[in-house]
C-alpha cells in the first residue's frame, strides 16, 4: 500500500521545490496539533515541515511551532471561568506569576526572538491555509509573507486589537479555527492585511505589502471598526512589537463574565 502524501501541485509552498527532489509524507498541521486542532494543509514538504517544528537547544532557537502554541495554550488557558486560586502558569518557554502580573522567560532567550518566531508563526499559518483552502491558486503575490516565514527576510507587520472586552466560542474548536472565508480574502484585496481572529483576539497581518501601503488610512480605519470594542482611550490597535503586550492571560478585561447567543463576553 502506498503512503499517504499531503500534496495538490507536488510543489512545496515554502521552498518551491518538486518531487523526486522533496518528500510530501509528513502531515502539515495548519494549526499546532498539540492546541486541538486537526486542520491540515498540502504542498509542505518534509523538509520544511521539519524546520517550522524544530527548536535548537546549541542556538537557543524558538521553532515557529512552540512559539505560536505556547502563547494561544496560555489564551486558552485563560478563556472563560478566571482561576479562584492566584497558581503560577508555566509553559516550556515562559512562566506568569498572576499575584505579579509578571511573566518572565525561561533559560536564555531572547524576548525579540521570541516576538519575531511568533509572528513568523502567525505568518506560516496564514498562507498554508490560504493554498489549503484554493489550492490552484497562484501564490506570487504572498512572496513577501514565504521569505518571512521560511527565510526570515523581511519584517510585515503583525497589529492587533488591544480590548478590554472580547468575543469568543464557547466550544473551543470554534476558538482555535482559522478562517479563510470569501470575505476575508476581500477584506486581503481591500486592506492588504489579512484579519486572523483567533482564541478571541483580532490578530492583522500584513500580507500584501504595496496594497495596505497604497491604502494605508482607510485601511486601519477599517481594521479598528472590525475589531475595536471602544471602551476607553487604551482600546486601540497596535503593532506587535513584545509579545508581553499581547496580554495572552487577557488581564486587561473587565472582570465580570455574561453569556450572549453561545458567546462568552468578559
Amino acid at each position: 500500500m502506498a503512503k499517504k502524501e499531503y500534496i495538490h501541485t507536488g510543489e512545496c509552498i515554502w521552498c518551491k521545490r518538486k518531487k523526486p527532489f522533496v518528500s510530501f509524507f509528513k502531515i502539515p498541521h495548519i494549526v499546532p496539533r498539540a492546541l486541538g486542532s486537526n486542520d491540515t494543509g498540502v504542498d509542505v514538504c518534509d523538509e520544511c515541515n521539519f524546520y517550522f517544528g524544530t527548536c535548537t537547544q546549541q542556538n537557543k532557537t524558538i521553532s515557529h511551532d512552540l512559539a505560536f502554541k505556547e502563547v494561544f495554550n496560555a489564551c486558552i488557558n485563560s478563556l472563560g471561568e478566571r482561576p479562584k486560586v492566584a497558581e503560577p502558569y508555566s509553559s516550556a518557554l515562559f512562566n506568569y506569576n498572576r499575584v505579579e502580573d509578571k511573566i518572565r522567560l525561561k533559560r536564555s532567550f531572547s524576548l525579540d526572538h521570541f516576538t519575531r518566531q511568533f509572528k513568523r508563526a502567525l505568518y506560516e499559518v496564514f498562507l498554508q491555509k490560504y493554498h489549503a483552502t484554493f489550492p490552484d491558486e497562484n501564490l506570487d503575490k504572498f512572496e513577501d509573507v514565504r521569505k518571512f516565514a521560511r527565510y526570515n527576510i523581511g519584517s510585515p507587520l503583525v497589529l492587533f486589537a488591544t480590548n478590554k472586552m472580547i468575543l469568543h466560542f464557547t466550544e473551543r474548536k470554534y476558538d482555535i479555527m482559522v478562517n479563510m472565508s470569501a470575505q476575508a480574502v476581500d477584506f486581503i484585496n481591500r486592506t492588504g492585511f489579512y484579519h486572523l481572529f483567533f482564541c478571541g483576539k483580532h490578530l492583522f497581518l500584513q500580507v500584501l505589502l504595496i496594497t495596505s501601503q497604497i491604502n494605508w488610512k482607510d485601511s486601519i480605519k477599517e481594521i479598528f471598526e472590525a475589531s475595536v470594542i471602544p471602551c476607553d482611550e487604551d482600546c486601540k490597535i497596535k503593532e506587535l512589537t513584545n509579545i508581553w503586550e499581547f496580554d495572552m492571560f487577557y488581564t486587561s478585561l473587565a472582570p465580570k463574565l455574561l453569556v450572549s447567543s453561545g458567546k462568552y463576553i468578559y
